[in-house]
């Protein structure tokens, strides 16, 4: 909870996921916070990337992508934006570090050797 009472984090309906390689971090948070620092909640440890770049809030339905005055700059689809709504398939840049959002109502396929297998962006569905 939050220090007004309210519940921060999102049910299972509500969440999102960013794909960055092989990782895939759960935007279970109202807000999530994006950047090289330890104390985000997407650690991108690349020197690019600002300590705190972006944040990704959940706002009446949406998952809406914020730079947060980053020096390297916050891209989707390879348009630079200051603040943009998410879609399911987005290319999100991070100071040319590539993150793939993918919504609560899709699944995410791995290859059928073993589920802890790399990831590939083709196959996210």
């Amino acid at each position: 909870m939050n220090f007004t009472g309210q519940e921060d984090t999102l049910g299972p309906k509500e969440t999102a996921w960013l794909v960055i390689g092989d990782q895939v971090y759960n935007l279970s948070h109202k807000v999530n916070k994006l950047g090289r620092s330890l104390e985000n909640d997407v650690v991108i440890q690349d020197p690019r990337v600002s300590r705190v770049h972006a944040e990704i809030q959940y706002e009446d339905g949406n998952f809406i992508l914020h730079d947060l005055n980053s020096s390297g700059g916050t891209y989707i689809n390879k348009q630079k934006i200051q603040e943009s709504v998410l879609r399911i398939g987005d290319i999100i840049t991070l100071a040319n570090v590539p993150l793939v959002f993918v919504g609560s109502d899709h699944k995410l396929k791995v290859r059928s050797e073993d589920s802890t297998s790399i990831l590939d962006e083709s196959e996210v569905l």
